[in-house]
C-alpha cells in the first residue's frame, strides 16, 4: 500500500461541505454527526490497513501509534447519536 498525500479537497468532500453549509439546526446536527461517524470509521480503517500493510516503515509505525487515538475519537463520534 502506497501513501498518497492529497493536495486539494476532492469533489466528494466539497459536496459534503456544501451540503453542511446549506443546513442549520437539527438538520445540520444530524448531518454533521453522520459525517463525523463515517469519517472516523474511514480513518480508523485507513490507519489500521496502513499500519499492517504500509510500504514506508516510518509511516507504518506512525499509523500504528496514531490508531488508538483515532479509535478513541470514533468511540466519541458514536456517542453523538
Amino acid at each position: 500500500m502506497k501513501a498518497e498525500i492529497p493536495t486539494a479537497i476532492d469533489a466528494d468532500q466539497q459536496r459534503k461541505l456544501d451540503e453542511l453549509r446549506g443546513l442549520n439546526g437539527k438538520q445540520f446536527d444530524e448531518a454533521y454527526e453522520k459525517a463525523q461517524l463515517k469519517g472516523h470509521e474511514e480513518a480508523v480503517d485507513l490507519f489500521r490497513t496502513y499500519a499492517q500493510n504500509g510500504d514506508n516503515k516510518d509511516l507504518k509505525r506512525w499509523a500504528a501509534k496514531t490508531l488508538p487515538h483515532l479509535e478513541h475519537h470514533l468511540a466519541m463520534a458514536e456517542k453523538l447519536k
